[in-house]
């Protein structure tokens, strides 16, 4: 825009701007020379202005974590003084990046849906070197909660917390999009502190989990050999056998096995159940603990690009001796056992899992508590 007509739209406007020191900073970069000239002295990038006047309606209060997509910060809305996550990501020399993008697509795509993180505005221009997704800000990930929070190894919040996560998944499957990176730092979660009354009722505290980082996520054909899909996704210990055995075409049964291994996870309240520095050393950590899958167990194993009839042979591990706190707990021992079938074929999906009798203390409540989520939304919104 031309400076003539930045100071006939744009002039009065920004005028009347309160007086900020920062925002005078800003207007100076593109161009407005204040009192008592009070116009613009070149011409105007207005997409490169419009960012950076809704980047300033948020004030940054800490850095909450940097990753290999980008860094997110904790805001504070100058107006309403209501926070929110900040997720800075860099663009190419073309715009927005591919994990951004798609990022951007799956969370509008899933926004009717309460346990996933809502997006709440993305501020870019063709001319910004980063994108800016404005999201819902929650208490801390999973990981950390695990940690340090004692009601983590509570059975009734673990039950709660697997069943919104399946609940986030089923939504997102139900829409055609795999995650394809879940794991406790993906997993947020809100903690509502409860009366003492209700405290014992309800598992020592209301928890709302939301599943998060969709940068690695896409969408798929109902029919797994449809797809063709990279094998480089999900954090190692995550990863699905199908994907350590160079499949291309997997489903979204990679979700329900990395869902599967953050129960266990959080059942053992220590470190992941399997675990190794290369894919190798992970597929034959699986195979010790579960069992070495041969062509009669799994048809479809030979092929698989690395499965090898060299591979050793492992009869695997009871459940009990690899989660010791299932030794008692036989609807939990079937969940596990089903979510983590190395045969993707014989997987339970996301739906089923949510329907499995372990659930049945916490589904009513779960049910409850997302209706009431999901109604707040639609009146946000609206």
């Amino acid at each position: 825009m031309d400076s003539v007509a930045a100071n006939q739209f744009l002039g009065p406007f920004v005028a009347a701007l309160p007086p900020c020191e920062t925002l005078e900073r800003i207007l100076k970069n593109f161009g407005w020379a204040g009192a008592p000239v009070g116009c613009f002295t070149r011409g105007v990038d207005l997409g490169g202005l419009c960012l950076a006047l809704e980047k300033h309606l948020y004030s940054r209060v800490k850095e909450l974590g940097t990753g290999a997509y980008g860094t997110v910060w904790r805001v504070v809305n100058r107006e309403t003084g209501k926070h929110f996550a900040l997720k800075q990501l860099p663009n190419t020399a073309y715009g927005m990046s591919e994990a951004t993008l798609r990022e951007v697509t799956c969370l509008r795509e899933l926004s009717g849906c309460p346990n996933v993180i809502g997006l709440q505005s993305v501020m870019t221009c063709p001319s910004a070197r980063s994108t800016y997704l404005l999201m819902d800000l929650l208490d801390c990930d999973l990981l950390t909660f695990l940690q340090h929070a004692p009601i983590a190894s509570d059975l009734r919040v673990i039950k709660s917390v697997m069943f919104q996560v399946l609940t986030g998944l089923r939504y997102a499957h139900a829409n055609s999009i795999m995650h394809r990176d879940l794991k406790p730092q993906n997993v947020l979660l809100g903690i509502t502190p409860t009366p003492a009354a209700a405290a014992a009722a309800a598992g020592a505290a209301g928890v709302m989990v939301k599943i998060a980082d969709f940068g690695l996520s896409r969408g798929f054909v109902p029919e797994p050999a449809e797809n063709a899909h990279t094998d480089w996704v999900v954090t190692l210990n995550y990863r699905a056998p199908e994907i350590l055995l160079g499949s291309r075409s997997y489903g979204c049964g990679v979700d329900v096995w990395s869902a599967g291994c953050v129960l266990a996870e959080l059942l053992n309240v220590t470190s992941p159940l399997f675990k190794s520095d290369c894919e190798v050393g992970l597929l034959f950590d699986i195979f010790q603990k579960l069992g070495t899958p041969t062509p009669k167990t799994w048809p479809d194993l030979p092929a698989h690009a690395n499965f090898s009839p060299e591979f050793p042979h492992w009869p695997g591990q009871p459940l009990e001796k690899l989660i010791p706190r299932l030794a008692n707990d036989r609807a939990g021992a079937d969940l596990v056992k089903r979510m983590l079938s190395v045969n993707p074929r014989r997987r339970i999906t996301a739906s089923q899992a949510m329907q499995h009798p372990w659930f049945d203390e916490v589904r009513p409540l779960a049910q409850q508590r997302a209706t009431c989520v999901t109604t707040a939304m639609q009146t946000q919104r609206a």
